[in-house]
């Protein structure tokens, strides 16, 4: 059906979003386009 969109929402950045290639959390790391595409289906979806 046709839903509302919120009308705020909190989107949470922490460490996990600051994983760096050649580090000890290395398999969390995002490359910053695909980064940025997160992003972006986030918004989408809260639309």
């Amino acid at each position: 059906g046709s839903e509302d969109p919120p009308v705020a929402a909190t989107v949470f950045f922490g460490a996990n979003d600051a994983a760096l290639l050649g580090r000890s959390n290395e398999r969390q790391h995002v490359p910053i386009l695909e980064y940025k595409e997160n992003l972006r289906k986030i918004v989408c979806h809260l639309k």
